[in-house]
Order: structure tokens, then sequence, then C-alpha cells
């Protein structure tokens, strides 16, 4: 996938997962339960480090990559899930709420370099160095939330 297909995938991803917001009882997640849910279907990644931001209404997090990730259901480092090689990463953004998220998956949009996921009030952001079959892995975890 290149760089501008996998933009574009990400913008299908705000599509698809934005409906998490929009139903009627607001979804929320903390850092904790984002990362449990897309891994729930097979993202593969790791919270990281809890990050300072100057923003007083966000929460910022370091959030590394799984390669080669977990099956869906098993999180990376699980009991009988395979050893897992962490590489790479990106951030994760928990705002207030959806709309705060929004905003702050605008901005990381603008920037041409970067690749932008949104669920909720969180926002996942990584470099666009990341391998594609890691974006690939995170974009179908991110689909499969949005069909639950």
């Amino acid at each position: 996938m290149r760089p501008r297909a996998a933009l574009a995938a990400a913008s299908c991803w705000l599509l698809l997962v934005g409906g998490l917001a929009a139903c009627g009882d607001e979804t929320t997640f903390t850092a904790d339960e984002l990362v449990a849910e897309v891994n729930a279907n097979g993202a593969g990644v790791r919270l990281g480090e809890q990050l300072t931001t100057s923003q007083e209404d966000l929460e910022l997090y370091a959030l590394r990559l799984a390669g080669g990730g977990a099956a869906p259901g098993v999180a990376p480092g699980d009991a009988g899930s395979a050893p897992v090689d962490v590489h790479g990463g990106g951030t994760l953004t928990i705002a207030d709420d959806a709309d705060a998220a929004l905003d702050e998956y605008e901005r990381c949009e603008g920037a041409a370099s970067l690749i932008c996921f949104r669920a909720a009030n969180a926002v996942l952001i990584f470099e666009g160095a990341v391998p594609n079959q890691d974006l690939a892995r995170i974009e179908s975890a991110v689909s499969a939330m949005a069909e639950e």
C-alpha cells in the first residue's frame, strides 16, 4: 500500500469508526480500554508510557506496534500467543470527548507524513514509515470495532 493509499484507508477508517461515537450513548475509551479493544480485533499494539502534553484536555501515550501481530482475541504477550517482536510505533491520544478527538484527528490529517485513526474520543497517530502490513492490521481491527 502506498502512503497515499494508506492515508485514504485511514480516512475510510474514520468513517467506519466514527459511528462508535454517533450511537445513542457516546462511546468513550480510556487508553487501556482502547488498546484492549483494538487488540481483541487483532491490531497487535502495546500501550507505552504516558507522555507530557501542554493540552489539559488530552492524555498522550506512546504506542508500540508488535511485528506480525497476534491472532484476533489474543493480545500481544498473552499466554498462548506467538512471541512478539515489538517495533516502531506512534502515539495514542485520549481526549475528553469525541469532539476534542475529532479536532485532534483533523490536526493530524493536516500533516502529510502522518497516518491517523480515530475511534470515539481516541486518536491513534503513526508516521508514514510504518510497515504496510501493520497499518492494514490496525485498519482491519478498527473496522471490526465499527461492526460490533
